[in-house]
């Protein structure tokens, strides 16, 4: 069987020496049959004359003429792809070696498989290393998943290229950020999702971090891509503002003004859920989506009740389903004892 090619997208804007790491551990890795697309986006400083100083003929580096922003780039990238598969890294990520071999015979053995991440490390200024894998790996939950967050690791992506191609698969030149989040959905309505649920990428958050940069864009682009998410698997019209409370309570995990919008919530995750029941694929699911639908729901009417009250906390029998995992004794006395602290301190913060 002849080894599949691998051709890797990496976009670069002013990312000065951090970039070198990313691009040799992408060179480093045990699958060799790769090449490596750099797109440096304008970048006007000495980026694109560090990355010349590797000397790989695999690395292929374009400089924009003028600055098109990352998703066009991305875009850029996926139009000059040639390999089977097509790899994601963001120019400050880093990847183990075995990464691109694991991935590449997970498709391999997965045909129905359109994309494949991994679970990843997240690095800090002043933390030890968080992991991030999902709670399982069946191609429905991670559907499911994709509905509340975006699941897969943008710099841990492994993507078929027929897939793209036959499905015009882009990113979403009108998403600013969260085209990482949509494309991955893009990938669930035509083909299964999957994952390697152990550590093959290592995420380092710092200041330059643009997710921690533009945070109210990044909410207004996250409303939209959710928007446009619900109405692809609800095939209603979901509002505008009926988007945003999604976003905020249930991505986000903010309170909810009211009861009202939390109970608009919670039937809105009801109907979710029903798209994810009956079908024989979805069906050996269904108990893992609903023990993560039961927890998601008692997140977001433990975080109202913090803010309302811990009489709020009876809204979680309120969600509109026949059967929903029921809270043991100790975790409703827990919950009610920290809720009563948690509204008692907020209540003497704001009295004057």
């Amino acid at each position: 069987m002849p080894i599949s090619h691998v051709s890797v997208i990496v976009c670069a804007y002013r990312s000065g020496s951090q970039i070198i790491r990313t691009l040799e551990a992408i060179l480093g890795q045990s699958h060799q049959s790769l090449d490596l697309i750099v797109i440096d986006d304008a970048s006007g400083d000495d980026t694109p004359d560090l990355i010349r100083q590797i000397k790989d003929p695999r690395l292929k580096l374009i400089v924009n003429e003028q600055n098109l922003g990352v998703v066009q780039s991305r875009n850029k990238g996926l139009g000059l792809a040639t390999g089977e598969f097509i790899a994601t890294c963001d120019h400050d990520d880093v990847w183990r070696t075995e990464k691109l071999r694991e991935q590449v015979a997970y498709m391999t053995h997965n045909p129905s498989c359109g994309v494949v991440g991994t679970g990843w490390l997240v690095h800090g200024a002043s933390r030890k290393p968080i992991l991030n894998v999902r709670k399982s790996t069946a191609p429905a939950f991670l559907k499911w998943q994709a509905v509340q967050k975006n699941c897969l690791l943008h710099s841990s992506l492994l993507m078929r290229r027929s897939t793209i191609e036959k499905y015009n698969i882009r990113y979403d030149p009108g998403l600013r950020f969260a085209d990482d989040w949509k494309i991955v959905w893009d990938f669930a309505k035509v083909s299964e999702l999957g994952i390697l649920n152990y550590p093959l990428v290592d995420y380092y958050l710092h200041g330059d971090n643009w997710s921690l940069q533009c945070t109210g864009e990044m909410h207004d682009n996250g409303s939209k891509n959710i928007q446009e998410i619900l109405c692809d698997i609800l095939g209603r019209v979901v509002a505008d503002e009926e988007a945003r409370s999604y976003f905020d309570g249930v991505v986000l995990g903010r309170p909810c003004k009211n009861d009202a919008e939390l109970l608009n919530i919670g039937a809105v995750l009801a109907d979710v859920f029903q798209q994810f029941s009956g079908t024989p694929d979805q069906k050996s699911s269904e108990l893992q989506i609903l023990d993560d639908l039961g927890a998601l729901w008692w997140r977001m009417v433990r975080c109202y009740a913090g803010a309302h009250g811990p009489a709020k906390l009876r809204l979680y029998h309120s969600l509109p389903l026949e059967e929903l995992p029921p809270l043991s004794v100790f975790e409703q006395r827990f919950a009610r004892l920290k809720t009563v602290i948690r509204f008692l301190g907020a209540a003497k913060r704001e009295r004057p």
